[in-house]
């Protein structure tokens, strides 16, 4: 069976964005280029490109044209790792600027993780916008126990130089044991969306983080946004044998 004309041109526009012969930000020839240079249709060109901007691929600016999109951060979920270590790892620079940090008495459920028997009870809480490359990918907002947040010193610290928390955390004696990740689809609330540049009700993946010790102790209660055009998990599922 013949493969349709729209379907070529895509692989060929593809192939050259994964050869890095149309790198990340960079804008794509004109439809008329691409009609002269193939020798198809106008409507050959838009389907093309429509169905790579649908995969991400490329990316429409309103006002300016097409261009190659950035590659999306990839975390492989198969440990327990910080933001500063995922973006490491990658090869790129993690960096953050400090919102908000201080005392609060939890509302649910954060209240509830932490088995708080008094409403008078406080956690430590840290608001960060997490970058890459100077870039604003996602917020943190962390909820820790009182105690656990004096023994850090974390009021004292300057989460805005790229200090990394759990590294801080550990080097004052805390350990983590495992954690549980929920992960689901969202829309960009309003503070989330004028702190990352995007449209308020953009796309976003929303995460929840439940951190504890190895003794069991609830640890940490993250509640991260990112944005889902810059942002993706790779998860590895073992067969379970019979």
């Amino acid at each position: 069976m013949p493969v349709a004309l729209y379907y070529q041109l895509k692989t060929i526009i593809r192939d050259q964005v994964e050869k890095g012969m149309l790198k990340p930000g960079e804008m794509i020839p004109s439809e008329n280029e691409f009609m002269k240079r193939y020798g198809v249709s106008r409507t050959t060109v838009r389907q093309a490109i429509g169905d790579l901007v649908a995969e991400g691929i490329l990316e429409r600016i309103q006002g300016k044209g097409t261009f190659v999109a950035s590659q999306k951060l990839q975390q492989n979920l198969f440990a327990l790792t910080s933001f500063s270590e995922d973006i490491r790892n990658l090869g790129r620079t993690p960096s953050s600027l400090e919102i908000e940090k201080g005392y609060v008495r939890p509302a649910l459920p954060v209240a509830d993780f932490f088995e708080l028997a008094s409403s008078e009870s406080l956690v430590f809480f840290l608001s960060r916008v997490r970058l890459v490359d100077d870039e604003p990918v996602g917020m943190h907002t962390v909820y820790l126990p009182e105690d656990i947040a004096e023994q850090a010193d974390l009021m004292e610290r300057d989460f805005s130089t790229g200090l990394s928390l759990y590294h801080t955390l550990e080097e004052s004696g805390v350990t983590f044991g495992e954690a549980e990740e929920t992960l689901e689809a969202g829309s960009a609330p309003p503070e989330a969306s004028a702190r990352l540049n995007i449209a308020e009700g953009a796309p976003v993946l929303l995460l929840d983080r439940l951190s504890y010790t190895p003794s069991g102790r609830p640890l940490e209660y993250n509640h991260m946004v990112y944005r889902s055009d810059r942002y993706k998990y790779r998860i590895r599922l073992p067969r379970l044998r019979r």
